[in-house]
């Protein structure tokens, strides 16, 4: 018998024994012990993943001087669930151009920290609150944006979710995104398709869609903590040729596809 079934039966008995005691001493009426409320410990999970890309593309756009130039992302992220009434998520991620700085020289390296606190608001819905700081060192300035932001997500037949950036130190404006997607799992093996639509409006920068998004990830889990990822992506810009990069709104340019292979560990 472990520590916590030992400690249930001693909390039975010792009520039963009250009980008894407090029976007999009233002519058998029980009292009422009304039991102390208690908050669940809260529980840590972490993940560390890394991950190759073809290319390095954020919010449909391409993020590097050329689409051939492949990309090194990692992800450090720790959650610490039942935390209050939700859970509250530091990740740290970063993504490293595979090509000479000199060919790259701002966005050759980022690092983005995140904070965020999720809680279930509603049967099967989750609302989050969180704040985002893009960090570029070999830029000048180093920190490229600050986002706060909230999102909404169903967890139903299929998760539509709603998500808001107000970006309010650098760009000053926002971007908006809905999306739908669902985890289909299948044994050690786990599917997550998605469809999303993004509209951004920044100072200067008339409000207008940004991009459509399709991805699919494969997931394998090797074993308990260890996974391998398989994911794929496509967008459209439909944005005005005056914000394509070069201002080339040709078709050819407005089609972004990009794949990653990623190895996980997750506790």
């Amino acid at each position: 018998m472990d520590r916590a079934q030992r400690g249930w039966m001693v909390a039975v008995v010792s009520v039963a024994l009250s009980w008894s005691a407090s029976s007999a001493a009233q002519g058998g009426a029980p009292i009422k012990d009304v039991p102390p409320t208690t908050t669940p410990p809260s529980e840590v999970g972490v993940q560390v993943e890394t991950l190759l890309a073809t290319t390095y593309v954020f919010r449909g756009v391409p993020q590097y001087s050329g689409r051939s130039i492949a990309s090194s992302q990692s992800t450090a992220s720790l959650t610490v669930k039942k935390l209050g009434p939700g859970d509250l998520a530091l990740t740290a991620w970063n993504a490293t151009a595979l090509a000479p700085s000199a060919a790259q020289p701002t966005t050759s390296l980022e690092v983005d920290l995140t904070a965020a606190y999720s809680v279930v608001v509603a049967p099967s819905l989750t609302a989050s609150a969180g704040y985002i700081a893009y960090l570029y060192p070999r830029a000048t300035p180093r920190d490229g944006a600050h986002e706060v932001f909230g999102q909404l997500v169903f967890d139903g037949v299929v998760s539509p979710g709603v998500a808001v950036f107000a970006e309010v130190v650098r760009q000053r404006g926002a971007y908006a995104t809905a999306f739908v997607g669902k985890k289909i799992e299948s044994g050690s093996l786990a599917w997550t398709p998605q469809i999303s639509i993004g509209v951004v409006g920044y100072e200067g920068i008339r409000t207008h869609v940004n991009h459509v998004t399709a991805s699919l990830g494969a997931q394998y889990a090797l074993s308990r903590a260890f996974y391998v990822a398989l994911r794929a992506g496509y967008s459209y810009l439909p944005k005005p040729a005056e914000f394509m990069p070069d201002g080339n709104g040709a078709a050819s340019a407005r089609s972004v596809p990009v794949g990653a292979v990623a190895l996980g560990l997750s506790l």
